[in-house]
């Protein structure tokens, strides 16, 4: 169970949707997940949401919906992909999944769920203030410009 009586919000679609909605039926999930169509505009669901699940395969950077994510005060958890660390601070603002597996991010998910009401606001006031002095304007062109270069060279 969620803390606060929270629940889960599967926001997108893939070749695996149709095997989610089962186990979620099968299981009796209902009042648990929802399931939403995928949208450009995540800002009226990260409101109110506690942590943010990127199960991105290639790379986190740049991620505008995980930086919203941040500004809106969520900590993260994410796949150990390309430059994923530039936004997640393992065990600061959030976790880089260990064992990059389902069973992983079930793993970290269960692990943010388990910890004092304390321990997830200092990760979320976290991702704010990471959001707020180091992925400035400037710092995400200045990483824009070096990830090009790095391209060239």
């Amino acid at each position: 169970a969620f803390p606060e009586g929270g629940k889960a919000i599967i926001c997108g679609q893939g070749s695996e949707e149709k095997a989610i909605r089962e186990l979620i039926n099968h299981n009796q999930l209902q009042n648990e997940v929802e399931m939403l169509p995928p949208t450009d505009d995540i800002s009226g669901l990260i409101n109110d949401t506690n942590v943010y699940i990127s199960c991105q395969e290639i790379d986190n950077f740049p991620s505008l919906a995980m930086n919203e994510a941040m500004a809106a005060g969520c900590a993260i958890i994410a796949r150990p992909v390309g430059r994923t660390n530039l936004f997640v601070k393992h065990e600061k603002n959030g976790f880089i999944i260990e064992e990059d597996t389902p069973k992983g991010i079930a793993l970290a998910i269960q692990r943010f769920v388990e910890m004092s009401t304390e321990e997830r606001n200092r990760m979320r006031t976290e991702s704010v203030r990471l959001t707020n002095e180091v992925h400035t304007h400037e710092a995400f062109i200045r990483q824009i410009d070096e990830f090009w270069a790095s391209i060239k060279n």
